[in-house]
């Protein structure tokens, strides 16, 4: 086992956990912003599971997995800059 591995094994845990928390606090507050909050770590949790499927299976390319990865990487900032933007 790898530190990477161990790496993105943390993300995964992490992204879900609050991905879990961001949705409960938006449907306690009703506050769309903690939604769009949500779909970035949502974005954060499939990102580290391509990452997770790129790490174990060797029939995915590098150029492909990194380039899936920097996609996730873009609609997450988009997502997070999004949220920002939002009205209270």
């Amino acid at each position: 086992m790898t530190l990477e591995s161990i790496l993105v094994g943390v993300l995964v845990v992490l992204s879900f956990a609050l991905f879990v928390t961001s949705l409960i606090s938006y449907r306690r507050s009703g506050e769309r912003r903690m939604a769009i909050v949500a779909i970035a770590f949502f974005l954060i949790l499939v990102k580290g599971i391509v990452w997770t499927v790129g790490l174990f299976y060797s029939e995915m390319d590098v150029p492909t997995t990194f380039t899936l990865l920097a996609v996730f990487d873009v609609a997450v900032l988009v997502t997070f800059f999004v949220a920002t933007l939002k009205p209270s």
